[in-house]
């Protein structure tokens, strides 16, 4: 049997359950009030507003900006103040009359990254920023289209209900026919027996199609952000409903596609960090000034110091090691990703 599915229109209506009855979303408590219906579009709208995935890689976009910021700060100053109280050494003079002394050490010292390490590691987070990024955009699209998905199988599922139930219908009246033909000598026994026998196989497949379209409405109201939301009919035609998408826009090719886009910054990170890795090899110099001030002589002095490691022992040769294994294991990863995504 051939159907054709013209256009129809259907009713939607969500609630929340009591659990969210306290404190609920104010969007969503309004999507639900509305009795017009819900269309494609204001599903796909509540589904990128209200989703936990998108809610948390909002937030993981969050989280590497404050990376971002934090890679380009220098490091803190060191401040040194002391007060010192010194008998000297004044040789066969008694202790008694030795008088005290007293000097006053004032410093700060600054650690200077000149091999480039805090330039490199803002580039690292900046690429990193903007993978998170493109990986909300990649997963934005998958929901989107998961959602179009589900809300299409519900469309189709309640007209296909539609029609059995039409179909019952005109079963109903066969066999009342059919019974009053009987009565009525005109049929046999057996006509009745096989009328009965549709009437029967188009209730089982009813109730075979409403529970696939509780299982479809349940999978959308998943797709939306809350498996609580009450979804009883979608407004909606199979015709007008599916834009037809250009093959480039999609195609795995294109390197502006979000997914080749997350591969693509990925490794771009992992090679900034082998970067990162490198400088941090080479000793970051201290560069330290203080002022001394003598009270029992009222004497100044200034002191300059410089500090900084031997890389003898320590040549960050670990860290630059894995960072470049992480290069490559990012582009196995980019390359199965995108076996299966073809």
């Amino acid at each position: 049997m051939m159907l054709r599915i013209v256009s129809f229109t259907c009713i939607f209506l969500a609630g929340f359950s009591i659990a969210h009855a306290q404190s609920p979303p104010p969007v969503a408590d309004a999507e639900n009030r509305l009795e017009r219906g819900l269309t494609l579009d204001r599903a796909l709208a509540i589904a990128e507003r209200t989703h936990p995935i998108l809610a948390a890689h909002r937030h993981r976009i969050g989280m590497a900006e404050g990376d971002a910021t934090q890679a380009g700060l220098w490091p803190n100053p060191e401040i040194l103040i002391s007060l010192e109280s010194f008998t000297p050494n004044a040789g066969d003079q008694p202790l008694s009359d030795k008088p005290d002394q007293q000097q006053n050490v004032v410093g700060v010292s600054q650690a200077i990254p000149i091999s480039g390490t805090i330039t490199k590691a803002r580039k690292a987070a900046e690429i990193d920023l903007e993978r998170w990024r493109a990986e909300y955009d990649a997963q934005s699209l998958d929901l989107l289209a998961s959602v179009k998905r589900a809300f299409l199988e519900v469309v189709y599922r309640q007209e296909a209900l539609k029609v059995m139930q039409e179909l019952q219908d005109t079963f109903v009246q066969i066999l009342n026919v059919s019974q009053a033909r009987f009565e009525s000598g005109d049929i046999a026994e057996a006509e009745v027996m096989k009328a009965e026998a549709n009437h029967e196989r188009f209730t089982i497949e009813a109730e075979l199609i409403q529970h696939n379209l509780n299982l479809a409405v349940g999978r959308l109201a998943e797709l939306l952000g809350d498996p609580s939301l009450v979804i009883e009919r979608c407004v909606g035609n199979l015709d007008g409903t599916v834009p037809e998408i250009p093959r480039e826009s999609v195609s795995m090719d294109n390197q502006q596609h979000p997914r080749a886009r997350v591969w693509e910054l990925a490794r771009d990170k992992a090679e900034a960090d082998v970067a990162v890795s490198r400088s941090k090899k080479w000793p970051v110099p201290n560069f330290g000034v203080g002022y001394r001030h003598y009270e029992s002589t009222d004497q100044d002095t200034w002191d300059f110091s410089l500090r900084f490691e031997l890389p003898i022992f320590n040549r960050n040769q670990g860290e630059i090691r894995r960072a470049r294994e992480s290069v490559k294991r990012e582009e196995a990863i980019a390359a199965t990703q995108r076996n299966a995504m073809q």
